[in-house]
């Protein structure tokens, strides 16, 4: 981290020693129970009267506030998974609901009154930041989403809106940005800021006196080249005119003629949004996917009215429980009565865990492998597109990349890494001098694969993977009109579907003697049925009998969140994956026998590890657990006798 100066001007704002300070990382900031778009931490507006920042957590639907240190509570829940935030002429808080769909407003009394949810009797498809700008009119953008499920009945396009005033309907304004992210309005009340992402910029767009766009007169205001990750996306504006965007690298620092006069370096692979707050309203409050931070600045924040909203007495503190929930006696031969959950590491401001510079290629934790040769845990970062280990000795470090947003991994029988890539759409193998190679890409119709999801190699070498389709922002269009389950022997010249009727297909793991093999399904076909783990039986030639397939389990609790994603079978047969409320432990029946409850809302995967194989290591979107087991897991890579 530093300050990289590129005009002398950027003096008189930031100090140059100036050191971002971070929140820590934990209580699930930034996670949720759900993938890829619309995750992360968001919005940040000045609160005094609660007493600190207020930013988005969007997709938990709730608003948080951090004080400093690990001082943080909820103030607003419900909140629509609202994303952009500011605070409207008298203080009242604005905000563009994403998932809600629409602009709300919270009144002094902290009821919601919805400014706009439609345009031209079509919904909003994902309302994304919003300002306010000259006679109290209000600005927000409206962004197409690009992972399913595609809204129908929405607007069939992105956009600029304005609501010119109370009761108004909101107009579009024609701006001609295919991907309008933040907003910011200058403090002469003159010009509309509007970042650019897909093009890594921000345009300037002239404002009237009465608040209207300008036709015309538009401008580039500067394009942010450098290195490192990011695009433009939430905007602040400091009472000089001086403009702060997350950019590559950091915050980029702009005045108002536009050029660049430096970068606030950071960590983090993307800065979501911006604003000044604190005391003085010279502390810039930086939000990234997992966390939020701040630091000190020469600069002065525009002035905001007075808070209208109040805050309740005392601010919640976010649940962050951690327990072994026993459903059954038989699972204490599993994990011990005094067993305990340890945390290895959480996403945060600086470390950038569950991060990434964009939405694309699902944001988070994933592909859990150990391997005995390095004595270590690995784990996927996907958005990041790296791999990640963790040993006793040296905790959470690099481990190498770029993994083509690796999602699932194991070892072959070689002890070579097996990947399932998002983005490379293949399954892969990482050789000793770490060049990687394709296994399989093409479906037995010769068709390029979806984005593999998670992979698993059996005793004999043969290969079996899960192949949903995400759209993921890349503007490719799958080949394969349906998600499935694949084998491929292990001299690759096979590939066979095993069963192309899943809505999500995703961990898959064989018994312990390889006659049954299990698949689970994110999200199920059945309604209401609900998230559920098949099983098909193997045949004694090693192909899997898609006849056979049943369900084994449904991992349904609507009390509470999370879905089956990994998925691990121990030497005894019991069967370990994610589900409502934590990680599930089955037996070979079926039979829920208890649930690890880690304080997260999803558990993306997890395997066994430690010298006798009786760790239980699993991630979340932004963490790194481990629980001691009784049982042990089976070791890989495992030859067939």
């Amino acid at each position: 981290m530093g300050l990289k100066k590129f005009d002398a001007r950027l003096g008189a704002i930031l100090e140059g020693n100036a050191a971002p300070v971070g929140m820590p990382g934990g209580y699930d900031i930034g996670g949720g129970d759900t993938a890829g778009w619309g995750r992360g931490c968001d919005g940040p507006v000045w609160a005094p009267e609660a007493g600190g920042i207020a930013f988005s957590d969007v997709a938990h639907h709730r608003r948080l506030v951090w004080k400093g240190g690990d001082d943080i509570s909820i103030w607003h829940e419900n909140t629509g998974g609202a994303i952009g935030a500011c605070r409207d002429r008298d203080g009242r808080i604005i905000a563009a609901e994403w998932e809600a769909r629409r602009v709300t407003r919270r009144e002094a009394d902290g009821a919601l009154t919805v400014l706009a949810e439609d345009f031209g009797g079509r919904r909003f498809n994902r309302p994304d930041d919003v300002a306010v700008g000259p006679a109290g009119s209000i600005y927000f953008t409206d962004l197409r989403p690009v992972m399913p499920p595609i809204d129908t009945d929405a607007v069939d396009s992105a956009g600029l809106y304005r609501i010119a005033g109370a009761g108004r309907p909101a107009e579009k304004v024609a701006i001609g940005v295919a991907h309008p992210g933040g907003l910011g309005v200058s403090p002469d009340g003159c010009v509309l800021y509007v970042s650019d992402t897909l093009n890594n910029r921000v345009m300037a767009f002239p404002l009237m006196a009465d608040g209207a766009v300008a036709a015309g007169g538009e401008r580039v205001h500067v394009t942010l080249a450098g290195d490192g990750n990011g695009a433009p996306h939430g905007l602040a504006v400091d009472t000089a005119g001086n403009v702060y965007v997350g950019g590559p690298g950091g915050v980029w620092v702009i005045a108002p003629d536009g050029a660049a006069l430096g970068v606030v370096e950071l960590p983090a692979s993307r800065v979501t949004n911006l604003a000044f707050g604190g005391e003085d309203g010279r502390t810039l409050y930086i939000t990234t996917p997992v966390g939020v931070g701040r630091i000190a600045t020469r600069a002065q924040g525009q002035a905001a009215a007075a808070p209208a909203i109040a805050a309740p007495a005392v601010l919640k503190r976010p649940h962050y429980e951690q327990r072994i929930e026993r459903l059954d006696p038989a699972l204490d031969a599993i994990i011990a009565p005094d067993a305990a959950i340890t945390n290895h590491g959480d996403g945060g401001f600086f470390d950038d865990l569950g991060g990434g510079p964009n939405e694309n290629y699902a944001r988070s934790l994933e592909g859990t492998f150990y391997s005995a040769e390095d004595r270590c845990f690995y784990f996927s970062d996907i958005g990041n597109s790296r791999r990640m280990k963790w040993t006793p000795e040296g905790g959470i470090e690099f481990g190498h990349g770029p993994t083509s947003h690796t999602n699932g991994a194991t070892l072959d029988l070689e002890g070579r890494i097996v990947s399932a890539e998002h983005s490379g759409r293949r399954i892969s193998v990482r050789d000793r001098d770490g060049t990687r190679r394709t296994l399989v890409d093409r479906d037995p119709e010769g068709r390029k694969l979806n984005r593999c999801n998670d992979v698993v190699v059996r005793s004999d070498g043969d290969i079996f993977f899960t192949n949903p389709w995400w759209d993921f922002g890349s503007g490719e269009a799958g080949e394969i009109g349906f998600n499935g389950v694949y084998h491929a022997t292990a001299d690759l010249k096979t590939v066979t579907l095993i069963g192309g009727d899943y809505r999500v297909p995703n961990g898959l793991a064989f018994s312990p003697d390889e006659k049954i093999l299990y698949v689970n399904d994110s999200y199920g076909i059945d309604e209401a049925v609900g998230p559920v783990i098949r099983a098909y039986d193997v045949r004694a030639d090693g192909s899997i009998d898609s006849g056979s397939v049943r369900n084994f389990a449904a991992l349904r609790d609507d009390a509470r969140e999370g879905k089956p994603d990994g998925m691990k079978v121990d030497r005894v047969g019991n069967v370990y994956c994610g589900g409502s409320g934590g990680l599930w432990i089955l037996d070979s029946s079926g039979r829920h026998l208890g649930t690890i409850v880690h304080g997260h809302t999803q558990t993306n995967n997890l395997c066994f590890g430690g010298p006798d194989w009786r760790t239980l290591f699993f991630v979340s979107w932004t963490s790194v657990h481990s629980v001691p087991l009784l049982a042990p897991g089976i070791p890989i890579p495992a030859r067939r006798a």
